[in-house]
């Protein structure tokens, strides 16, 4: 279990320092510029910005943890594939007792990897906003540049 323990530990810090390194030095140079200390530049413009690339992959890798606990009956740790061989040594009902543990390891990972989705997809539709509603200002300006031009172009064909 120790073990595991620093296995997943050692994923889950690497997820954090790829989130906050993936935020453009841009970002820290004008918190900077503004005044902020690290400490509020960590707070207030990396970690909100870090925390949303850190999400898919803190989840997925939740998710294979969790299958990897499988693995781990192979050393005799208590988990759920140990306790079905246990059952089916005392049986001898292998087909069901291990038709039930793939039943448990679903009923468990289907609906976390259906949340995972769902968390994936808010955090794009709040990434996408922003970016649509700037594609929209700049098509709303790119329309009303036509527009103007349009209209000077038909009064400097009346005015002659």
């Amino acid at each position: 279990a120790m073990t595991l323990s620093l296995y997943t530990g050692a994923f889950y810090a690497e997820i954090i320092r790829g989130g906050v390194n993936s935020i453009e030095r841009g970002q820290w140079d004008a918190a900077r510029a503004i005044g902020m200390r690290r400490s509020q530049v960590m707070r207030h413009v990396i970690l909100p910005q870090a925390v949303k690339r850190m999400v898919p992959p803190f989840m997925n890798q939740s998710i294979i943890q969790l299958k990897n606990t499988s693995l781990v009956s192979t050393i005799a740790v208590a988990d759920l594939l140990y306790e079905g061989q246990m059952i089916t040594a005392a049986t001898y009902r292998p087909l069901e007792v291990y038709t039930m543990v793939a039943v448990l390891y679903f009923a468990v990972l289907f609906p976390l990897t259906l949340a995972a989705q769902e968390v994936e997809r808010r955090l794009a539709r709040t990434d996408a906003a922003p970016e649509a509603r700037r594609r929209g200002r700049l098509m709303a300006l790119a329309r009303l540049k036509w527009r103007s031009s349009a209209i000077r172009a038909a009064d400097s064909r009346h005015s002659i």
